[in-house]
């Protein structure tokens, strides 16, 4: 039987021996010096992000955060190194070795150096976020007006396993860009490409579920570049917005030799659940926005977007205001009733945005009064794109069988500055018009 002394392992020997714990830890544990280059990984830079230990020691640290998050990071670093530690964690994105980042909950403090001065390096922690956190983290983001992408960024990897899988998020919705979050697989293994034929269009046309158990069950170019990229199996989730659409689908492909992709269906669910109340809220939010931007008649911005223009700084150029207002409008709603007057201001503001440029903006002030902002144009322009809104004005309007005949009157004013002071002067030079007579433009 050892001896007691025997039993009692050097302190070197116990150093040892958290190195070894802690290089076998699945969690992400790294040790930095004072300049903040790396000089220990645990088995979790593998295992989360895909590099050997080797390959990040010796690196400088911030090198593997977002860009986005260095900063902050480099701060808390900062206060670190004379003592300060963070209290609770963090959440950071690390750049994974395909190039996709991971959101980590990230932990750590001073590493002293033994006599009170400043510390000799850092100590870190990093975790992939439980679910209810995950939760948070979009739901922030979300409300914080993030882009929907950028809210959903870090999902898959933070939910699924990493077994050697690749997932991706692919969103198209409305007016918006299309966007594939998760790992950079090629357009026909994601759903950027959505040939016939390929579990992508099915599960769009379909609004269900298509699983691929084997290559050979897929299209022959989805199998040949699944075959490129060591992928065997493949999981396609269609996810609705608010209106029923498609607008996403979830993408996860398997290995061979990795259970199919249907033993991760509870995952996936969650997954689907999650996707779906981000796009939901994303798009109620971006209706809000637009609501309250907008004119709930004719479409135009309103006047309190005309109001976000104006601004303080003066440009080197001029700019130019138009007000514009209907002619005889009054005698059309008392002739035809209000619902007609309602239906022919559609069509001017639909005209007024046929003419004037593709940076202007066309406003509804309220009632049959308008203008438009027109950057970079000066007053001589300004009149010619004034002659040409009467001009489109000119041409009767039919409205509910009816031919009605609409004139309009419009003041410019210009200046460097877009601002409260150019809108009234070409509200005055709008009313002078008005006293010179019906179809005319005046210039202050």
């Amino acid at each position: 039987m050892p001896a007691v002394d025997d039993a009692i392992a050097e302190p070197s020997d116990q150093e040892s021996l958290v190195a070894e714990v802690l290089s076998h830890s699945s969690d992400l544990v790294v040790v930095a010096d004072a300049s903040l280059a790396v000089r220990f990984a645990s088995r979790g830079v593998t295992e989360i992000l895909g590099y050997e230990a080797e390959e990040v020691v010796g690196r400088y640290g911030l090198e593997f955060l977002h860009p986005d998050d260095a900063g902050l990071f480099a701060a808390v670093a900062a206060q670190s190194a004379v003592g300060y530690v963070p209290r609770g964690s963090i959440f950071y994105r690390l750049r994974h070795k395909n190039g996709s980042y991971v959101t980590l909950e990230l932990s750590g403090g001073p590493a002293p150096d033994g006599t009170g001065g400043l510390a000799k390096g850092f100590w870190l922690l990093g975790r992939r976020p439980v679910r209810a956190e995950i939760y948070a983290e979009v739901l922030h983001r979300l409300l914080d007006e993030k882009p929907l992408a950028m809210a959903l960024e870090g999902v898959g990897e933070a939910m699924l396993p990493d077994v050697g899988t690749r997932f991706c998020i692919t969103l198209w919705l409305p007016d918006e860009s299309l966007a594939a979050i998760g790992d950079r697989l090629p357009a026909q293994l994601s759903g950027r490409s959505t040939p016939v034929g390929s579990p992508w269009k099915a599960a769009i046309e379909n609004g269900v579920a298509v699983t691929a158990q084997s290559l050979s069950e897929l299209d022959e170019d989805t199998a040949e570049a699944a075959r490129r990229e060591g992928l065997s199996s493949v999981s396609v989730i269609p996810v609705a917005g608010l209106d029923g659409r498609i607008v996403a689908t979830l993408t996860l492909w398997t290995p061979p030799g990795v259970p199919h992709a249907t033993g991760s269906a509870q995952v996936l669910d969650r997954i689907k659940d999650l996707v779906a109340t981000a796009i939901r809220l994303h798009q109620q939010i971006e209706g809000l926005k637009r609501s309250s931007e907008s004119d709930p008649l004719t479409g135009l911005a309103n006047r309190r977007v005309l109001n976000e223009t104006f601004s303080a700084q003066v440009s080197d150029v001029e700019s130019s205001v138009l007000c514009l207002d209907l002619d005889g409008f009054k005698e059309v709603n008392d002739t035809y009733g209000h619902a007609t007057g309602d239906e022919l201001l559609k069509i001017v503001a639909k005209r007024i945005q046929s003419v004037i440029r593709g940076n202007d903006l066309a406003v509804r002030l309220g009632g049959d009064e308008f203008a438009v902002i027109s950057r970079g144009c000066g007053p001589d322009e300004a009149r010619r794109l004034s002659e040409r809104i009467l001009e489109t004005l000119r041409n009767p309007i039919v409205v509910q069988g009816s031919s009605i005949s609409i004139r309009a009157s419009i003041g410019v004013a210009s200046a460097r500055r877009i601002d409260e002071e150019i809108l009234q002067r070409a509200d005055n030079a709008l009313y002078q018009a008005k006293r010179e007579g019906s179809n005319t433009v005046r210039v202050v």
